[in-house]
Parts: C-alpha cells; sequence; structure tokens
C-alpha cells in the first residue's frame, strides 16, 4: 500500500468509527534472522507499507504471507495483536503507518 493510499484508508476509517481525530505515524522494524516480534497495537490501525520478502504479519484482521500458496488474499490492515516474523536468515525490513485514535 502506498502512503496516500493508507492515508485516504485512515480517514475512511475514523469517519466510519466516528472518531474525533487520529495521529499517524511512520514505524520502520528491523527484524533479525528468525525473529518473531508481538507487537501489542492497543486499538491503533496498521497500514502495512513495505515488508521484505520472507516476512509475515498476523493480526485478528488477516495476514500478509506471500509464503505460503493459497492464500486469497494479502491483508496489510491490521489492529490489535500483530505478531510479526522473519523467516530467513538474513536481516530484513517492514515499514508500517500507524494511526492512533484520539
Amino acid at each position: 500500500m502506498d502512503p496516500i493510499q493508507a492515508y485516504r484508508t485512515i480517514e475512511r476509517y475514523q469517519k466510519e468509527q466516528k472518531l474525533a481525530g487520529f495521529a499517524a505515524q511512520p514505524r520502520s522494524l528491523r527484524l533479525q534472522p528468525r525473529e518473531k516480534r508481538v507487537i501489542d497495537g492497543g486499538n491503533s490501525l496498521w497500514l502495512l507499507l513495505y515488508a521484505d520478502d520472507e516476512v509475515v504479519v498476523r493480526s485478528h484482521l488477516g495476514s500478509y504471507d506471500v509464503l505460503t500458496e493459497g492464500i486469497a488474499e494479502l491483508q496489510e490492515i491490521h489492529s490489535g495483536e500483530l505478531e510479526i516474523e522473519n523467516y530467513s536468515d538474513d536481516l530484513k525490513t517492514v515499514e508500517f503507518i500507524q494511526a492512533v485514535w484520539f
């Protein structure tokens, strides 16, 4: 997802949920080889901008997983607890825009 599309998605979600406002901040994570990281996203929305190959992102909204055959949809919008896993033996990067509501 590109940043402009991400911002429009955040605005649309804000209106649908009747939320007062939000702050959007970029989040860039570096994952060590074979690292599995769990993030408590709280009630914020995480929009995936970029993930290196061999990186999988999961939340209760779905998965972004290009490694598994047969997955019909790659979920780019996440919330709640995020599980981010690097299946590679190399350092990898994943980038999000995080929308925090106020």
